[in-house]
């Protein structure tokens, strides 16, 4: 009855400041965009930068760049790790977002369970433009993925919704320990050698690919380029699709316990 009861309380705080949330969210990006001399322009050359060092790195110094699937690793590359960007970044930004915020709610009353969404609709914006120019290399190279396109949107909001429910978790442990954000980025670099962003599944011994999957950045990131380079519906893996929304929902409902439980003393822990 008390996890209703939360679930009631967030859904009628989100929907009651649904436009404060998009006025923050947007402001929050034009902040990253306007507070440096280039700025809207840093939005295409920091992902162009680590894009052109992880092809230079892997293709021209390990000569291990081969076409995989019949694609050229450089496309290859991009369509995983394009999302990989969103997910670093959103995934440190959630943890940090509610001690970031905390000069707000410590000097007016403030709908404190929104603080994570912003955050995360602020990152999504700049992935959305990240995107974009992938779908304009992708079309340059005659890899277009058509009316699979529409695929992005869906894989989009799953990966909001893992996001959001670990943003809940990992900003009120962050609230507890400021270590916690130390020990996230160091979480956040393993992750990105156990996801297929740079090497190709079929590398993986059979043995312990199952173990690999366990991860729903996996699902995620197999998501996107399934929708950019080979064209694979939704249901083309209905057990794993299964098995992430399971596990977010489960992540959402703890998410949203441990937000309740610490929320009220978020200011003490300052």
């Amino acid at each position: 009855m008390k996890l209703l009861a939360n679930l009631r309380f967030m859904a009628r705080e989100v929907l009651d400041n649904r436009q404060r949330i998009s006025r923050l969210a947007w402001h929050d990006f034009m902040v990253q965009t306007t507070s440096t001399k280039f700025g809207f322009l840093w939005q295409i050359l920091t992902p162009a930068f680590q894009i052109g060092t992880y092809w230079f790195v892997f293709t021209v110094g390990l000569r291990s760049g081969r076409p995989i699937d019949g694609v050229p690793y450089i496309l290859w590359l991009i369509a995983g790790i394009v999302p990989w960007f969103l997910y670093s970044k959103a995934i440190i930004n959630g943890s940090n977002s509610i001690y970031s915020n905390s000069y707000i709610f410590q000097r007016i009353k403030f709908p404190v369970g929104i603080i994570p969404i912003y955050s995360l609709l602020s990152a999504f914006l700049s992935h959305a433009i990240e995107l974009a120019i992938v779908l304009a290399i992708l079309l340059a190279f005659g890899f277009f993925p058509g009316f699979f396109a529409f695929q992005l949107l869906f894989y989009a909001f799953a990966s909001f919704a893992f996001l959001l429910s670990l943003s809940y978790i990992t900003s009120a442990v962050a609230m507890l320990s400021r270590d916690f954000q130390k020990l996230l980025q160091s979480v956040i670099r393993f992750l990105f050698f156990l996801t297929p962003i740079i090497w190709p599944p079929d590398n993986i011994p059979a043995a312990i690919d199952p173990f690999l999957k366990l991860n729903p950045l996996y699902y995620l990131v197999q998501g996107y380029r399934d929708t950019l380079l080979y064209r694979v519906p939704l249901t083309g893996h209905p057990l794993y699709a299964a098995y992430f929304w399971v596990l977010i929902l489960v992540l959402f409902l703890f998410g949203i316990t441990v937000h309740m439980r610490f929320r009220r003393n978020f200011v003490d822990m300052l």
